[in-house]
């Protein structure tokens, strides 16, 4: 009877823990700007210090929540515009929640304020198309692309996407 007893303390202690574990996973819902990804062969994890010519695509896997990813180059507006279009979609575990990734305009130099940024939430996938206007023709911009979803414990709301820049 003893033994019993105390198999059932120990088991009621460990879900006790484990629920309080859990609990402090959670995170506050706060997007932060400092959480990247690790650089790929089109996408970087650091503000990008070469430029490209347009029309460029870039692929994102798995962007996690809350994390942030940069265009790997900057680029110079065609007749003062530049335009970011493709495929956003839902990866991770979590394929029936609704997803939120903003698109970020920098201008290189200036870069501690976005000039521009586009919002999109979107359930399975989603095609964008938007254009960033009254850009200066001889300036360099890049963009960052944040996934703003929550991060719940034991969940992975992650956006994947293909993106033409031009």
């Amino acid at each position: 009877m003893k033994k019993i007893c105390s198999l059932t303390l120990l088991c009621v202690m460990i879900l006790c823990l484990s629920i309080s574990a859990a609990a402090v996973e959670e995170d506050s819902g706060k997007y932060d700007p400092n959480a990247t990804c690790t650089a790929s062969s089109t996408w970087a994890a650091a503000r990008p210090s070469l430029s490209h010519s347009t029309p460029y695509t870039m692929s994102i896997t798995n962007l996690e929540e809350k994390h942030s990813t940069y265009t790997k180059y900057y680029f110079s507006p065609n007749d003062e515009k530049l335009q970011i279009s493709g495929t956003l979609s839902q990866s991770g575990d979590q394929d029936n929640v609704e997803r939120s990734v903003k698109i970020l305009l920098f201008q290189v130099g200036n870069d501690a304020t976005n000039q521009d940024s586009y919002t999109v939430s979107f359930n399975g996938s989603t095609f964008i198309s938007h254009t960033f206007l009254n850009l200066q023709p001889n300036a360099n911009y890049y963009f960052r692309i944040d996934n703003l979803n929550s991060h719940p414990p034991y969940a992975k709301r992650y956006v994947d996407g293909s993106l033409t820049i031009q």
